[in-house]
């Protein structure tokens, strides 16, 4: 029996400091679905501070396995939003 070559590694979505200080941010919506395949520099999901909309962006290419928050949620840097399966060799 032929045993598959690459490992599966799962890394977690985390919500990046935005400045200083530890503002509430506001999760604004996911822009890909749980199963599709991203890239280095897709963006994943809108987060709002200050009236002001950032992207957070995929840093490494895999899967989105698991959306652990949702719409209108009240995030703080260092949370987990969720799930990124990885294939490795």
């Amino acid at each position: 029996m032929k045993q598959d070559t690459f490992s599966h590694h799962e890394i977690d979505i985390v919500v990046p400091e935005l400045g200083p200080g530890s503002e509430p941010v506001r999760f604004v919506m996911w822009l890909v679905a749980p199963g599709a395949r991203v890239i280095p520099g897709e963006r994943l999901a809108e987060i709002c501070t200050h009236g002001v909309v950032f992207h957070l962006e995929a840093e490494h290419e895999g899967v989105l396995q698991k959306q652990l928050v949702y719409p209108d949620t009240t995030i703080h840097a260092g949370d987990i939003l969720g799930t990124l399966q990885l294939d490795q060799e």
